[in-house]
């Protein structure tokens, strides 16, 4: 096969990241957007606050929207309840960010976000390591590989840029 045809066809192949691993970019990014929030409170801009914060809320709400409430395991139901408080409560302290201007708070949002996207992310991981070598239609969903690489590899410059984007 020609190289450059080649070369193009792995820029364009589609990469797929398992869901834990988007849920731990997704809680990057949300942190993200509190440090902004926080710069805007310094800067004395609160609409810039306000934008910022509504995009974490949304972020929240589609994760909170996405956990599986069907679900007929035990420890599921209880994983789902934790997460669905932190969700709302985080929720709460976004309102609170905004009507006080607390940066403290702000902080320790952050703080949250960053510790629950570490821990998606070694879900991940521990997933990946778990599926290494196993064929890819007996994988589950969650710990399936990215297309384009084998597990144990490096990560195609797509996923790494990717994440390096929305961790701060």
């Amino acid at each position: 096969m020609n190289k450059t045809a080649y070369k193009a066809y792995q820029m364009n192949t589609t990469v797929a990241i398992g869901n834990a691993e988007c849920t731990a970019l997704l809680f990057s990014k949300a942190a993200q957007h509190i440090q902004n929030a926080i710069e805007a409170i310094e800067a004395k801009k609160p609409e810039e606050r306000f934008n910022e914060t509504e995009k974490a809320r949304t972020i929240l709400v589609h994760l909170q929207a996405s956990l599986d409430r069907e679900s007929s395991e035990a420890k599921v139901q209880d994983l789902i309840k934790i997460l669905d408080a932190f969700y709302m409560r985080s929720t709460v302290f976004l309102t609170q960010i905004n009507i006080r201007n607390d940066v403290k708070l702000a902080e320790a949002l952050i703080y949250n976000f960053r510790e629950m996207a570490m821990s998606f992310h070694k879900v991940q991981q521990e997933n990946d390591q778990k599926d290494k070598g196993r064929p890819i239609e007996l994988r589950e969903t969650y710990g399936a590989s990215p297309v384009g690489y084998e597990q144990g590899s490096e990560q195609p410059p797509a996923v790494q840029g990717l994440r390096e984007s929305l961790l701060l």
